[in-house]
C-alpha cells in the first residue's frame, strides 16, 4: 500500500519585492528586507492588505483570489487513486493515495483554516489520518499595486492600492511648507508620476530648494471688514501726540507713524500689525497716499512667512535674500556732505556702520521678524564693508561690521549673478504703507555700498538700470531686502 503524499503548494505573490517587518496590528508579513524606506506589507486582522500599517481596503484573500476550484478523482490505477486539484488561476496538481475496499480513501475536503493570504484545506482520509493543502491567496485575474507616498525625509504620508495601468490616489495631509526645521520649503510636486502603475511604487515628494521661508514680518493688508472691526476693536482708541494709548510709535518716522502688533489667536505670536497716520514721511516722491492711504485711519498687515531666495551656498551654510521688498527706509535721514559724529563715532552720511539702514535691519527688522528658534538658525557674519565691495575706487567705504541681518553689496549683487528679472522686484503692502515709490509694480531697493561721489548718496538697485545708480541717504522711499546666513 503506497503512503499518502502530502503536497504543498505556496502561490508567488507580487508584493514580494517589499521589505516588511513584523507589528501589533498585523497577524502575517511577508519577509524583511532592510531596505531603507520601503513600506512594510501586512496583512491585518480583517485580511485587507496594510502598508505602514494603514489599511488599504483591499482584500488580501476571498473569492476573487487564488483559491481551489475544483477536487476530483481523475485516475484509478489499482489502488492508486489520482485526485486532481484545480486553482482559480488555472493551475492542476495531483493529490495521489491508495484506493480500494481494503484502501484508504478520500472521506472529506475542506477549507479549515484562514489566515492573511494562507487558506488552508484539510484532506481526511479514510484511515482518520488528516492532511493539510496550503494555498497562498491573492489577486490573480487582475495584478493590484502598493503605492506609498513619503514625505522628503524618507516618512510616510500615506498609501494606496490600485489596479495595474491605472492612477494612484494621494489622500494624506495638504502639503504646503515643510516644518522640520526652524525654516520650511514650499512643497513641489512629487518625484515621478503616478498616473499609471505597473509596479510597486514609492513617490516622494520633492521642495523648491532655491526659496525658503524663514520668520514673520507684516505684509498683506487685510481687507476683510469683519477681522478689520475686530481688530480695531481690541485696539482701543487712536494714538495722538498727547497719547498713544496702546500703541507704539516708529521712532524713525518723524514721529508721524505709529504701530501695533495683536496676538488675535492667542498662541504667543503675532498675527497683525495695524498702522495708524497722523502725518506722511518725508519723500521725494509723492508720499504713502500714492499708493492708497489716508492719514487719520487705522489699516491692518497680516503677518506672514518671509520667503527669501537662495542666493549663495558654502559648505553647510545658505545665504537668503529676501524674495520681496519688506519695508521702506532711508539710507539715513542728513544731507551732510561732510563728516559728523552719529550712532557713536564719526563718518559721513553713507557710511554703513552708523546707518539708520544698518540699525533698523539688525534692531527692528531681527527682532520683529524671528523668534529665539529662527535666531538659533541665523548666523553672525562679517559683513565686507571694504573699498573692493563697492566695485569701484571708494574713500567713502567703512569698516567690516559684524550683523546676524544686513543689505547686499554691489560686489554681492554682481557675484550673485542675479538676473535683469531679479533686479525688477515688487513691494509688500506693508511696504508701500511706509513709503516705498512703486513705478510700473515694481520699486527700487538699497544696497550697502556707499556712492563714491560724496558722503551723502549710496547705492541702490533700480528697476531699469541695475545697481550703478545712486540717490540721497535720507529719501525713505526706497525698499529693504534683508539678507542672512543660516546653518543647514
Amino acid at each position: 500500500m503506497k503512503k499518502v503524499s502530502k503536497l504543498l503548494f505556496i502561490a508567488p505573490i507580487m508584493l514580494s519585492l517589499f521589505a516588511c517587518s513584523k507589528n501589533n496590528t498585523t497577524k502575517k508579513q511577508s519577509e524583511t528586507n532592510e531596505i531603507n524606506n520601503k513600506p512594510v506589507i501586512s496583512i491585518g486582522e480583517n485580511g485587507n492588505w496594510f502598508i505602514d500599517g494603514v489599511d488599504t481596503y483591499q482584500k488580501a484573500s476571498g473569492s476573487d483570489g487564488i483559491s481551489i476550484i475544483d477536487f476530483k478523482l481523475t485516475k484509478q490505477e489499482g489502488l492508486d487513486c489520482t485526485y486532481t486539484i484545480t486553482l482559480s488561476n488555472g493551475l492542476k496538481y495531483d493529490f495521489v493515495v491508495s484506493n480500494g475496499s481494503n484502501g484508504i480513501s478520500i472521506e472529506s475536503f475542506e477549507l479549515t483554516k484562514q489566515e492573511g493570504l494562507e487558506s488552508t484545506y484539510t484532506i481526511t482520509l479514510s484511515n482518520g489520518v488528516k492532511k493539510d493543502f496550503t494555498v497562498t491567496n491573492g489577486k490573480s485575474s487582475v495584478q493590484y499595486y502598493p503605492v506609498v507616498f513619503r514625505d522628503i525625509d524618507g516618512s510616510f504620508l500615506d498609501a494606496d492600492f490600485v489596479e495595474e495601468g491605472s492612477s494612484a490616489t494621494y489622500r494624506g495631509k495638504e502639503l504646503t511648507f515643510t516644518t522640520n526645521k526652524a525654516y520650511s520649503y514650499r512643497y513641489n510636486g512629487w518625484d515621478k508620476e503616478f498616473d499609471s502603475i505597473t509596479g510597486p511604487t514609492t513617490i516622494t515628494a520633492t521642495v523648491d530648494e532655491t526659496r525658503l521661508f524663514l520668520g514673520s514680518y507684516p505684509q498683506s493688508l487685510e481687507k476683510d471688514n469683519e477681522i478689520v472691526n475686530s481688530l480695531n476693536s481690541i485696539a482701543g482708541s487712536n494714538p495722538s501726540s498727547t497719547d498713544t494709548f496702546n500703541w507704539s510709535v516708529y521712532d524713525y518716522s518723524d514721529k508721524v507713524t505709529y504701530y501695533q502688533d495683536v496676538d488675535l489667536d492667542n498662541d504667543g505670536s503675532y498675527d497683525y500689525r495695524g498702522v495708524y497716520f497722523t502725518d506722511w514721511r518725508q519723500l521725494s516722491y509723492g508720499n504713502q497716499s500714492d499708493n492708497g492711504y489716508k492719514i487719520g485711519r487705522v489699516y491692518w498687515f497680516k503677518y506672514e512667512p518671509v520667503e527669501w531666495h537662495v542666493v549663495n551656498r558654502l559648505d553647510n551654510k545658505i545665504q537668503l535674500l529676501s524674495y520681496y521688498i519688506l519695508d521702506s527706509q532711508y539710507f539715513y535721514p542728513s544731507t551732510s556732505q561732510a563728516e559728523f559724529e552719529h550712532n557713536g563715532k564719526v563718518g559721513y552720511t553713507n557710511n554703513y556702520e552708523l546707518s539708520h539702514l544698518r540699525k533698523f535691519l539688525t534692531k527692528y527688522f531681527y527682532n520683529w521678524t524671528f523668534n529665539n528658534k529662527e535666531k538659533a538658525t541665523i548666523l553672525l557674519t562679517e559683513v565686507d564693508n571694504s573699498e573692493g565691495s563697492t566695485e569701484r575706487e571708494n574713500s567713502y567705504a567703512c569698516d567690516n561690521t559684524f550683523d546676524y541681518v544686513f543689505a547686499l553689496s554691489c560686489s554681492e549683487v554682481t557675484h550673485y549673478g542675479l538676473a535683469s528679472d531679479e533686479y525688477r522686484i515688487g513691494g509688500t503692502d506693508y511696504a508701500k504703507s511706509q513709503g516705498l515709490h512703486v513705478n510700473a509694480g515694481y520699486s527700487w531697493w538699497w544696497l550697502r555700498s556707499p556712492a563714491a561721489d560724496n558722503g551723502e548718496h549710496a547705492y541702490y538697485v533700480n528697476t531699469s538700470y541695475g545697481y550703478n545708480c545712486y540717490y540721497f541717504c535720507d529719501d525713505a522711499w526706497e525698499g529693504i531686502r534683508p539678507s542672512v546666513w543660516i546653518k543647514l
